[in-house]
Order: structure tokens, then C-alpha cells, then sequence
């Protein structure tokens, strides 16, 4: 299945000690989610530094089960 790996920018809360304070420092997260052409645009929006990368995870691809609909349909060769 392919999939969409992209860089966001966040930030991580750190103590430090020595003022006994926390700070906000930036970091960088790494997301992955499914690819399709929508999701691609709009990943290129998002990213950090415009940092993403499109993979195949080597998962087969979904097949939708058919309905009950679908099968009547090709039993009575309806199209």
C-alpha cells in the first residue's frame, strides 16, 4: 500500500534544571499516513521544509468487500 512519510514541526516541553523552569523547544516529528492525490497536495502544504517522501509499505492494497447489492446484481447480470 503506498503511503506518505512527512516532516511537521512541533514543540517539546524540557525542564531544565538549572532554572527550574520548563522550555519550549522546537522539534521535528515525523508522520505517516495513506497516499492518495488529495492527501499528497495537501501533505505538500504542511510539510516542514516541504520534507515528506511517498513509499510502498508492501501491503497489497484494499479490496472493498462486495455488498449484497453487487452480487444480486451479477447473479441477475444487471450492469
Amino acid at each position: 500500500m503506498k503511503k506518505i512519510r512527512y516532516a511537521i514541526l512541533g514543540y517539546t516541553d524540557v525542564f531544565n534544571p538549572e532554572t527550574e523552569e520548563v522550555e519550549q523547544k522546537e522539534s521535528i516529528a515525523y508522520n505517516i499516513i495513506d497516499y492518495s492525490p488529495e492527501t499528497e497536495a495537501k501533505v505538500k502544504e504542511i510539510s516542514y521544509n516541504g520534507d515528506y517522501e511517498t513509499f510502498d509499505d508492501g501491503e497489497p492494497e484494499p479490496v472493498a468487500e462486495p455488498t449484497t447489492d453487487d452480487v444480486l446484481n451479477v447473479l441477475l447480470g444487471v450492469m
